[in-house]
């Protein structure tokens, strides 16, 4: 069983590597990796290298990441010295912070209460083909149980492999679940209890397994992907794989170099859209470097807010809405779009807020509130909850709700529009209105951030990470159906064009006034009017 400790709870790319190794993992230098990170190596201790010679037949783990001070970043090989059942042909990457109660998977227990356990009557219910079904039968397990279960011998649930990629890293880092895969891959070569020719078979069927996850995290998830990962799965592949399966390394190459020219070419990607987009409806003096969003036409400003919200919506992934469960506040190292997002909304509700405000003239006011209601209804045509949210809360907010009158004078159809934004926005249920809403469409739409972001916290909130040590699995899987939803607006796309000059006055955007200025403000219009009120 593995220490809580030795997991990250949110999410991090680089890992304090450190960490000593474990005295029961001896060095055998003939395997050290100075090709690949071009390492000094006089600066390691001699004392590693004491057991140079060691017998080849005790060699077990080899290849691991041991430290990383400044610009030092080497890997040494490391062997167990008990085991003496294993091949010498068996070789593993151990993990980063192995000490005395690590226990690697081939050593842990027969199934248990303490390392995992099942919903029995579903587990009953399905008989021999449970481990088809995962997700329905396992309530939880250690760290073991769920990467053997990942790569079962058996059968292969696609779904689990699916919810283990995608939230495995609310209770383990992306380079640990890695070397747990290597170490998997490195099959003891014998099993008590079983014949030879059945284990025989067996090895090569987790091994295939092994494979097939590292295929799909590569092909799904490449983004959880560092550059040091990405060598070690080179450096295995080439060394241990090939061994056994020699076209397995030049599968994962060809799909690693596939993966990055993609990421690389990604931003040059257009979508092909079956008609030409509308043309853009730009003022004037849209070259005009005094050009303001006032001056723009109503629709041509939700299309371009629309491009603008959908751009930084896209970058969200499954590492920052699980870093946003567990942690109560967005930071820029573990959510910096979530927390882009955060603030963007923010400046759209101060921006919205102070146009009303500015203005000294009543009939003015009610024109500008008429005129931000008109971009919502826009915003609701093109399914944009992220900016719907704010033209709601700009129009609810208590500065510009404190000027009845104006209010009052907003036209009727403008009002209905109004009360229809805050059905659709309303919080109740988690957000039911609002995902309904959604649900109807398949083209191009933005769900509101906070809207998943609650709702995987109560997730969070309401249900253990862990179970007596063991990781809740049931959790998981409902953060990952969140996840899912999610991502699944990413493939929804808008069919607009960008202007530049726009778009840049959008970044330009800050909350004009803090909340004391428009405090300030308000209380200064509402005297005003009371005192024409008196006067008449």
């Amino acid at each position: 069983m593995f220490p809580n400790s030795y997991f990250s709870k949110i999410p991090v790319q680089d890992t304090d590597w450190t960490q000593k190794p474990s005295t029961r993992y001896q060095l055998d230098s003939k395997i050290l990796l100075e090709d690949i990170y071009s390492t000094d190596c006089t600066e390691i201790p001699e004392t590693l290298f004491k057991n140079e010679n060691k017998i080849e037949s005790d060699l077990y783990s080899i290849v691991r990441l041991v430290l990383k001070t400044n610009d030092i970043l080497f890997r040494t090989s490391f062997r167990r010295e008990s085991d003496k059942d294993i091949d010498e042909e068996q070789e593993e990457i151990e993990t980063l912070r192995l000490d005395s109660k690590d226990v690697s998977i081939w050593d842990e227990p027969p199934d248990n209460k303490d390392n995992i356990v099942f919903d029995e009557k579903e587990k009953k219910k399905l008989g021999l083909n449970f481990s088809r079904n995962i997700l329905e039968t396992v309530i939880s397990a250690n760290i073991n149980k769920l990467i053997e279960i990942l790569t079962w011998w058996q059968a292969s649930d696609s779904e689990y492999i699916r919810v283990f990629l995608t939230t495995h890293r609310s209770f383990m880092t992306s380079e640990y679940l890695l070397l747990k895969l290597f170490q998997r891959y490195q099959v003891p070569a014998t099993r008590e209890g079983t014949k030879q020719a059945e284990w025989d078979k067996r090895k090569k069927l987790i091994q295939l397994r092994v494979f097939s996850v590292l295929r799909t995290w590569i092909l799904e998830y490449f983004e959880q992907f560092t550059p040091t990962m990405i060598r070690m799965i080179e450096n295995f592949s080439a060394q241990v794989m090939a061994r056994s399966h020699p076209s397995h390394p030049k599968q994962l190459q060809k799909l690693i170099q596939k993966k990055k020219q993609k990421t690389r070419q990604k931003d040059k990607h257009k979508i092909q859209f079956s008609e030409p987009p509308p043309k853009p409806r730009v003022p004037k003096n849209i070259f005009s470097k005094n050009l303001q969003l006032s001056q723009i036409d109503e629709l041509e400003f939700a299309r371009q807010l629309t491009l603008y919200i959908h751009k930084l919506f896209l970058k969200v992934d499954s590492t920052e809405l699980l870093a946003a469960a567990i942690s109560r506040q967005f930071s820029v190292e573990h959510s910096p779009h979530l927390l882009k997002l955060k603030n963007i909304f923010n400046q759209q509700l101060g921006y919205f807020v102070w146009e009303i405000l500015k203005h000294e003239k009543p009939r003015d006011r009610v024109k500008e509130i008429t005129r931000v209601i008109k971009i919502g209804e826009y915003l609701y045509n093109f399914h944009n909850l992220e900016s719907l949210f704010a033209v709601v809360a700009a129009l609810k907010h208590k500065s510009i709700q404190s000027l009845d009158a104006n209010m009052s004078e907003v036209p009727k159809n403008s009002l209905k529009l109004f009360n229809l934004f805050k059905k659709i926005t309303n919080p109740d249920s988690n957000y039911a209105s609002s995902r309904r809403f959604l649900q109807k469409y398949t083209s191009g739409s933005i769900p509101y951030h906070g809207m998943y972001v609650s709702l995987m916290r109560e997730f969070h909130k309401g249900s253990q990470d862990d179970i007596e040590g063991r990781i809740n699995l049931t959790k998981r899987r409902l953060l990952f159906n969140v996840i899912e939803d999610v991502k699944s607006y990413h493939s929804r796309k808008y069919n607009f064009q960008k202007v530049k000059q726009i778009q840049v006055l959008f970044d330009k955007l800050e909350e004009p006034k803090n909340k004391q200025e428009l405090l300030i403000r308000s209380n200064y219009l509402q005297n005003g009017s009371e005192k024409k009120s008196h006067q008449n």
